[in-house]
């Protein structure tokens, strides 16, 4: 059916006729009035005053807010990120004051046509006072970007930026950055989310070297993990459900980190992820996994990796729940189970009804 735009009524085209000459003669006359009034009939006669000039002096507070973000080592060096995250300090332990290292619109170290905008409050630093932080900038361009810094106590080195090329497979921008830690050597843990890429990835690099891929969402189990289950995809090969930790497992000296992936436990370092033995048999042996998908999280075994490679996790087996651990080479043995007989002196935390527990 052809259509048809709606003709208006003659009485409204008079009406509309009539309002055009109407609002053309009162233009007319506000431009004739604007050009004969005089300045002080412009302003109102209302004498403008200045109040403040960008050379102005104001009378601001000089005492810290809460920081959004801080970090400290064994020695008690000291840094954190202002209320605002507006700037970042450094107090060394033997220092009396903290020192700003720096604020935003500062221009990037290594980058002059970028300024700072904000830090990120996640800060950490290890025993030689290497301090891991992350900025986010504007370049001339007006492009937003971030990168992940480092600053020794002189110089500040960058480890990479939003627009830095992630290693193989992924061969992408790193895209949005989030600082893991820093180990004594100077080996960087820190996550991405890859440009095209909805997963969180986990990546270190080696002091002095270039970085490693360590894992991602949606990666497959080792074949070695017979106990660990695949992530389901769907058709497109996608993930149909992601769970992630965002930032990283912290590094212990020996640049590894703990992490808990399809149902079982794995090291993540600069040579990639070697999986973690459990006992065949017994408290400490593992159940199959039903979870359908990689969750990137560090401990979902309640596991912690100490600065010599040992772990400890606690374990839930067919037979008894207990806590495990695994001296480096090894493998898991049961140093606490349940069921097992208490240590002599311990007071039970139940007794019979009308009894008290002996008094010490």
């Amino acid at each position: 059916m052809p259509s048809h735009r709606c003709s208006r009524p003659k009485r409204f085209k008079k009406s509309l006729a009539f309002v055009r000459k109407f609002i053309c003669a009162y233009l007319f006359a506000a431009v004739i009035g604007l050009f004969f009034c005089s300045p002080a009939h412009a302003q109102g006669g209302v004498p403008l005053v200045t109040v403040a000039t960008d050379q102005t002096s104001l009378n601001l507070s000089n005492q810290f807010g809460v920081p959004t973000g801080s970090a400290i080592n064994q020695a008690g060096d000291f840094a954190f990120v202002g209320n605002g995250g507006n700037a970042l300090f450094f107090r060394a332990a033997e220092a009396s004051a903290p020192t700003r290292l720096l604020q935003i619109e500062d221009q990037v170290p290594g980058y002059p046509d970028c300024k700072i905008r904000s830090f990120l409050p996640l800060v950490t630093m290890n025993a030689a006072k290497l301090l891991l932080f992350e900025v986010v900038f504007t370049s001339s361009d007006g492009q937003l970007g971030e990168a992940l810094l480092t600053y020794d106590g002189t110089n500040y080195h960058t480890v990479v930026t939003s627009a830095s090329i992630a290693p193989p497979p992924d061969n992408v921008a790193y895209g949005s950055l989030i600082p893991g830690s820093v180990d004594d050597q100077g080996d960087v843990s820190f996550s991405a989310f890859l440009a095209g890429n909805s997963g969180v990835t986990y990546f270190i690099i080696p002091s002095g070297g270039t970085a490693v891929r360590v894992a991602s969402t949606g990666d497959t189990p080792p074949a070695a993990c017979t106990w660990c289950s695949a992530p389901t995809v769907s058709p497109g090969g996608s993930v149909l459900i992601v769970g992630y930790q965002l930032v990283p497992p912290p590094l212990n000296k020996k640049g590894q980190m703990l992490l808990s992936l399809w149902g079982g436990l794995l090291v993540g370092s600069k040579d990639g992820l070697s999986l973690v033995p459990m006992a065949s048999s017994g408290p400490c042996s593992p159940n199959p996994s039903s979870l359908p998908v990689i969750t990137l999280q560090a401990f979902s075994f309640s596991g912690f990796l100490n600065n010599l490679g040992a772990i400890a996790f606690t374990n839930v087996s067919n037979s008894a729940s207990a806590i495990c651990v695994i001296q480096p080479g090894g493998t898991a043995q049961a140093a606490i189970e349940s069921g097992a007989a208490a240590p002599a002196g311990i007071v039970p935390a139940h007794t019979s009804a009308g009894t008290s527990p002996p008094r010490p």
